[in-house]
């Protein structure tokens, strides 16, 4: 099912828990399992004042006038873990997209682990363009965010306890999404590039 005209202009998407009532019991067997006392070389050096600095409109501008495109981030403290650790509840969520009508098809785009005051810096992702779909679970709501510019302002939307699902599109070109991550508690991400998107199922 292609994408509308209405659907091609909108950037952003917080999904409600309900769509994933049926994998919910999946991913939490994940997470309750997973190591988070694991000894981590990415212990903060910055004052949390330092790091916001490096997530700030400010920032962003700085990057644009040196790079004009920055599709990976160049300044960032969390931990990448292989695919094949994460193999198996991604094809769980890849196969609910897909049953839901969601996508026809979605693609394992990385999982990550931020640590306390992990963060990931303006970047675009413009070298593989489309919607992304985000499962984060995070040990402590309220403080930990996803931000992004939009239309010249700056937008953040904050991670409460437990899973948040998000749905955005990067482009390239005139098209760049430009965003950044901190997480001021442990959080894990969970990436997929989606095939398609009908947003009339959200």
């Amino acid at each position: 099912m292609p994408v509308t005209s209405i659907q091609s202009t909108a950037r952003f998407f917080r999904l409600p828990e309900s769509l994933f009532e049926a994998i919910i019991p999946d991913l939490s067997a994940f997470v309750s399992t997973f190591p988070w006392d694991f000894s981590c070389k990415y212990e903060p050096s910055e004052s949390k004042d330092d790091i916001l600095n490096k997530l700030s409109e400010a920032r962003r501008r700085q990057l644009i006038s040196e790079h004009t495109d920055l599709p990976v981030a160049n300044d960032k403290r969390n931990i990448r873990l292989p695919n094949g650790f994460t193999a198996a509840i991604s094809k769980t969520l890849a196969n609910h997209l897909v049953q839901k009508g969601i996508s026809r098809s979605a693609s394992l785009s990385g999982s990550l682990i931020y640590p306390p005051s992990g963060w990931m810096g303006w970047h675009t992702n413009s070298d593989r363009a489309g919607w992304r779909l985000y499962v984060n679970y995070i040990t402590g709501g309220g403080n930990s965010f996803l931000r992004w510019s939009q239309n010249g302002e700056i937008r953040t939307d904050y991670d409460t306890a437990g899973f948040n699902f998000r749905v955005f599109r990067v482009g390239s070109g005139h098209e760049l999404f430009w965003h950044c991550i901190y997480a001021h508690s442990w959080r894990f991400s969970l990436g997929h590039v989606l095939d398609e998107i009908d947003l009339g199922v959200l």
